[in-house]
């Protein structure tokens, strides 16, 4: 497969299971970045104590840049390790996928990890809007934006 993908969205725990599951069904690898970048920076939070922003954006770039390099692979972001990256993706022409989930979509995760206000919610969506191809479904439900996914994947001529 010569086109590159990335998956994007404002829940990182719904989207990398369907990220992961679009990969399965492709035959493809997947890659989590935020998880590979905190594995290959064994400890990210002493990093930034230690070193500061500046030194560890620079590593976060290095290792997203050495990770863009696998084939064969589907890549989840998590918004703000795409935004603050976003140039890395386009210098390689991939294929920005938002999965999208309504404000109350979002809501309806019990997921201690997830807030967001609605001004929050309205800013990083409409930005996302603009940079991406926008998968939105009105059920909740895993199987349906993987064959969503599928099915724009093939309609569009990328697989």
């Amino acid at each position: 497969m010569k086109n590159k993908i990335v998956f994007v969205s404002l829940i990182d725990s719904f989207a990398s299971k369907v990220s992961s599951m679009v990969a399965s069904d492709l035959s493809m690898f997947f890659l989590d970045l935020d998880k590979f970048i905190e594995y290959n920076m064994f400890d990210p939070e002493k990093l930034l104590k230690t070193c500061g922003v500046e030194h560890f954006k620079k590593q976060e770039k290095r290792i997203i840049q050495d990770a863009l390099q696998f084939e064969n692979m589907i890549f989840y972001s998590s918004f703000e390790l795409f935004s603050n990256n976003k140039e890395l993706f386009d210098e390689q022409n991939f294929i920005v996928i938002y999965i999208r989930l309504s404000l109350k979509q979002l809501e309806s995760f019990n997921d201690k990890n997830f807030v967001i206000n609605k001004l929050a919610f309205e800013d990083r969506d409409e930005f996302l809007k603009k940079q991406c191809v926008v998968i939105e479904n009105s059920f909740v439900v895993i199987k349906n934006y993987v064959d969503l996914i599928k099915k724009y994947l093939v309609d569009k001529n990328i697989l």
